[in-house]
């Protein structure tokens, strides 16, 4: 979780994910069992997005830049990029 944490504070996101967090009421233990179920899924299983003020499309940015540095060096040498 520290590596994530950093992540979300090196792209001012952490205060925007806190308070959402927060705000849809959501369990600590819950969220972190759901991120060890579903790797690099620690966006996507969080909050509904769209029902957040920075919507949808910011949060499915922060998404896919957390998955991306997150492959393994095997999934990024087969990927078509």
């Amino acid at each position: 979780m520290e590596k994530f944490i950093k992540f979300l504070e090196d792209n001012n996101a952490w205060e925007n994910f806190e308070r959402n967090f927060i705000e849809q009421g959501r369990d600590v233990k819950e969220y972190k069992r759901c991120c060890k179920t579903f790797d690099r899924s620690h966006i996507s299983v969080a909050f509904t997005w769209s029902k957040t003020r920075e919507g949808r499309e910011y949060w499915s940015e922060i998404d896919q830049k957390w998955k991306e540095e997150n492959k393994s060096l095997k999934e990024r040498l087969l990927s078509d990029d």
